[in-house]
């Protein structure tokens, strides 16, 4: 399996951080605990923004519309997050190969953006610095700034990309015949687990929000639009994850014919919605519309639920 696995995927890992800019203050917090009568001063933490403002939104924006957008729905699960030296280091994920050059594009796009990004707040970051010290009064402690040297370091955006492991043609390896079969049998056990893994992952989540549209539809009252809203942005993601789930179960997850036509019948029910917001409408056509999309979204993702998780894995996503 590893083996035929290679030939279709790879694995892909993004490893980010960047510069929270906040700091425990154990001055104002004993200044609370005391002001408080608390005896413990563990029971409180004062926490303040350095410069004064949240300096971190830019960069959380730019991963998180790579993660959502791109990095997640064109990936499944391989390995879960590590740690080395001390530090959290992402997990991989599996991209089918025909899908790795279009990923790799938005990953040039991402680093671009937030290379951009790292330049401009270290320019003005001693601009910064000296605002932070009116804006923080009495708070202000000088200690609590790194040097500029300190703060490059604390930005990363690491790309990785590597090869499925095999150890069945390694020659490396001068080891008895007995012990080759039981390497190659872990190996292939691991293989298999980390597939399931990315099936559970990728098959659960579309479920999850399957559902939850089709509950938002079926409770929707369009004289009270707040009550069980459902968004555009909603619909939108599941379109992207039925756009990649054929290439996953061909390329990574063996083809398996259940979620084939779990995913013609998703896509039937998705090709009926012309117009989200006709969905909104107060009409008795809009009401037959959204029991239509709210009954097919459920049929085709209670079979995902039951005949792919539930048969494979012994239990649905809840269990």
């Amino acid at each position: 399996m590893s083996n035929t696995l290679q030939e279709t995927a790879t694995l892909v890992r993004l490893t980010a951080k960047h510069w929270s800019g906040i700091k425990v203050d154990e001055r104002l917090t004993d200044n609370l605990a005391s002001t408080h009568g608390v005896t413990n001063s563990e029971a409180v933490k004062v926490s303040k923004k350095i410069l004064g403002k949240d300096c971190n939104k830019y960069f959380r924006r730019i991963l998180n519309q790579f993660r959502n957008e791109w990095f997640y729905p064109m990936t499944t699960a391989w390995s879960d997050t590590t740690t080395e030296d001390g530090k959290s280091v992402s997990g991989w994920r599996l991209c089918p190969n025909s899908k790795l050059d279009e990923l790799q594009d938005k990953v040039n796009e991402a680093k671009e953006q937030w290379d951009r990004e790292v330049r401009g707040f270290m320019n003005e970051y001693d601009k910064n610095v000296a605002e932070a010290k009116h804006i923080l009064g009495t708070a202000y402690n000088p200690l609590d700034y790194p040097s500029k040297d300190e703060l490059i370091n604390k930005f990363k955006f690491d790309w990785e990309i590597n090869l499925i492991p095999s150890h069945t043609n390694d020659i490396r390896l001068n080891v008895s015949e007995a012990m080759m079969s039981k390497i190659q049998a872990d190996t292939e056990r691991r293989v298999q687990a980390n597939i399931e893994g990315g099936i559970k992952e990728s098959i659960g989540g579309l479920v999850e929000l399957a559902e939850h549209l089709a509950e938002n539809l079926e409770n929707y009252d369009p004289k009270n639009k707040g009550k069980s809203p459902f968004r555009d942005s909603g619909f939108e993601k599941l379109r992207q994850k039925l756009e990649n789930l054929p290439q996953a179960n061909k390329e990574i997850f063996g083809d398996i014919k259940e979620v084939n036509q779990a995913h013609q019948k998703l896509v039937s029910v998705m090709s009926k919605i012309n117009d989200i917001d006709s969905l909104r409408d107060d009409s008795d056509y809009a009401q037959s519309k959204r029991e239509n999309v709210s009954q097919g979204l459920k049929e085709a993702s209670s079979e995902l639920n039951d005949q792919v998780l539930g048969s494979m894995f012994g239990g649905g996503k809840d269990d």
